[in-house]
């Protein structure tokens, strides 16, 4: 299948804008799951985001399998809610061994990410992501039947060894802490939060709107071509990425404009200072999470 990101029409009048691309863009999350992210956040005790390491993004050749971040989305809203259960539980297990000791019962996780019927349907669907990580070998789960479990953290890479945290000179993506303090883990489709952490993959600590050919950019993310245009228009529309015009090919070359790429991270960054949670305090330093999610009335 041939892979084509969509370029825009040369003449600027005539291109829709983005927001009417999409047929509808979600509203912004409930009150009540707002909340308990901002809480999460603040009980997480992270500073400066949560870092994806390349291997889950990425993979090194065309003919090696599918990256994690690609095969957690496949499978329609069943991907989407097992790659936002991913990063949350993730930003949760800060330290070795890597777990959330607590057990969070599936129906909490639901309202953090405002999923409907959060008590019946909405926790049979974390229960099922929860059971697809698991044998996928992105976590080990505890769980057990009608009774929630620990989760500790397995490598990011799917290989089933200890999860390590990136360092020195590995390439990773951060995720800005502002992803669940401003809601957006909740509003963004599977493939716009898919395609948001693939961009800053791409920026990385570039200084330019960063472009990669349809064959790379199936190569490395094997993500289809639908899933890459639905994914950024959203993106686009929300106005969390820039999409311009970039010619390429040399002098003696017939240069054509290509679509190039700019995530306006500063939006996503958050509001709140980093680490604060619904309290307004300021993290201090780092400890094992035992979760115990408050509940509005305690608050």
């Amino acid at each position: 299948m041939e892979f084509r990101i969509p370029n825009t029409p040369a003449n600027p009048g005539t291109p829709a804008p983005a927001a009417e691309k999409v047929r509808q863009l979600r509203p912004g999350p409930s009150d009540e799951a707002l909340r308990l992210l901002n809480w999460l956040v603040n009980r997480s005790r992270r500073t400066t985001g949560l870092p994806l390491a390349e291997p889950f993004v990425r993979r090194a050749e065309a003919s090696a399998p599918a990256p994690p971040l690609a095969r957690l989305l496949r499978g329609g809203q069943g991907g989407e809610v097992r790659l936002k259960l991913y990063l949350t539980m993730s930003l949760l297990a800060v330290n070795p061994p890597y777990d959330i000791a607590q057990p969070v019962p599936a129906r909490s996780w639901a309202e953090m990410l405002d999923l409907p019927d959060p008590g019946r349907n909405g926790a049979r669907r974390v229960n099922d992501a929860i059971d697809w990580l698991a044998d996928n070998k992105l976590i080990v789960s505890e769980r057990r039947q009608g009774t929630p479990g620990a989760v500790r953290l397995l490598s990011q890479d799917g290989s089933g060894e200890p999860y390590t945290r990136p360092r020195g000179s590995e390439r990773y993506v951060r995720l800005p802490l502002g992803l669940w303090q401003d809601g957006w883990v909740v509003r963004l489709s599977g493939a716009a939060l898919a395609l948001l952490i693939i961009l800053m993959d791409m920026q990385g600590a570039r200084a330019r709107a960063s472009w990669v050919s349809p064959a790379q950019a199936r190569a490395r993310y094997d993500l289809s071509p639908d899933t890459w245009t639905k994914g950024v228009q959203e993106l686009e529309a929300f106005e969390l990425v820039n999409v311009v015009k970039k010619p390429q090919g040399d002098f003696f070359d017939y240069k054509r404009m290509r679509n190039s790429y700019w995530v306006s991270v500063e939006k996503i960054q958050g509001a709140a200072p980093p680490g604060a949670g619904p309290g307004g305090g300021r993290a201090g330093r780092r400890v094992r999470v035992s979760l115990r999610v408050p509940s509005a009335a305690s608050k």
